[in-house]
């Protein structure tokens, strides 16, 4: 029975049933009632006859899992491109719908030929959920899930906002705009899969995949955001990666964003340079400053005012963390032992957030 079928019956007995009961037939329409029971137990028993049926003949009668069509799908006909993408990695053969859906998943996703694999958008986000446990930097960072290069507009106004009388025409904006271009970079790690780990489970396997990217991933990616450098010049030999916010601020001439300290300034000076380093980021954005461990219990604890007392404290508010001047200290080993990262973000949806990210962190060098 076609689903339509089932449908206009179904619907027909259940007005058929309506109507009785208006009538004050209810014992006629109970009747009814009953029939509409067993014509959706035999649809269902139907169905799942179909699916069986379909499954010992390796069916490919469904062959694209993002089907939108309203024919009737049941449990055992449905594929997860998690579990495709599991038995791929633990080389297991793919039967013919399984490799259907790997295919059109690929395809759809990449831009290159020589990838192994897409990672299922579930999997992807426990990754990024781990790396950005072990390094903060990157819980920063957003994921945008984009086929290719992105190119995102901005816009500068010049403020004409003024109380006018109604004789004044309002004088127009001038507006300036610019491009941000987000390119993507190849960064790949090998993971070994043993004969032993091909016998896990699906869901055990895959949460082994998801630790074991995550830690060689996130300490190369947390570096690359803070001190990537770039896509190479002609007389440079290094590969095409991301530009670090610490190598753009230092690239900039005069180094305006950079607030540089001496091993024998005082507390005092030492306080004074960090407050100038915070106050360079604008009103309305949050700043958050990233240290290395070292840095924050060799350097930050040991800044004091003139009765003794540190400047960082501890925040037993957000589990124990430190603030500084009222700003959160955020452990990253992504930089080396001699910086203090603040951080400004407005909000999430912001366009200029990648232009505020490379013009208005700031670093203090040692």
């Amino acid at each position: 029975m076609k689903k339509e079928e089932f449908l206009n019956k179904r619907q027909s007995l259940l007005t058929d049933a309506q109507n009785l009961l208006n009538d004050g037939k209810a014992e006629e329409s109970n009747a009814k009632m009953a029939e509409v029971e067993a014509l959706d137990k035999a649809f269902d028993e139907e169905i799942k006859a179909q699916a069986n049926l379909n499954r010992l003949q390796n069916s490919n009668a469904m062959t694209n899992p993002f089907d939108k069509s309203d024919k009737v799908i049941t449990p055992e006909d449905k594929i997860k491109y998690e579990d495709v993408f599991a038995k791929y990695l633990k080389g297991e053969e793919l039967n013919g719908t399984e490799a259907k859906c790997f295919s059109e998943f690929n395809n759809a996703t990449v831009t290159k030929t020589n990838n192994g694999a897409v990672i299922p958008e579930v999997v992807l986000k426990q990754i990024f959920e781990k790396m950005a446990e072990r390094h903060a930097v990157l819980s920063e960072v957003e994921m945008l899930h984009v086929k290719g290069n992105l190119t995102l507009p901005v816009a500068t106004f010049t403020d004409n906002t003024n109380f006018y009388d109604e004789a004044t025409d309002t004088t127009d904006s001038a507006v300036t705009t610019a491009e941000i271009n987000l390119y993507g970079y190849d960064l790949k790690a090998n993971i070994t899969i043993s004969f032993n780990l091909k016998e896990m489970a699906t869901g055990e396997f895959l949460n082994y995949i998801v630790n074991k990217i995550a830690v060689k991933m996130a300490d190369k990616l947390a570096y690359a955001v803070v001190n990537g450098l770039g896509v190479p010049t002609n007389s440079q030999t290094h590969k095409a990666q991301p530009l670090g916010v610490v190598t753009a601020l230092e690239a900039e001439s005069s180094t305006p964003q950079v607030v540089t300290y001496g091993a024998n300034d005082t507390n005092a000076v030492l306080e004074g340079k960090i407050r100038n380093a915070i106050a360079k980021v604008p009103s309305g954005y949050k700043v958050k400053m990233y240290a290395k461990r070292a840095t924050i219990m060799n350097f930050l604890l040991g800044i004091k005012d003139e009765n003794g007392r540190q400047y960082a404290v501890v925040d037993y508010t957000k589990g124990g963390g430190y603030s500084f001047l009222g700003v959160d200290v955020m452990e990253e080993d992504a930089k080396t032992l001699i910086r203090i990262l603040p951080y400004c973000n407005k909000t999430k949806t912001d366009t200029q957030k990648q232009t505020l990210q490379a013009m208005r962190l700031l670093t203090v060098n040692l």
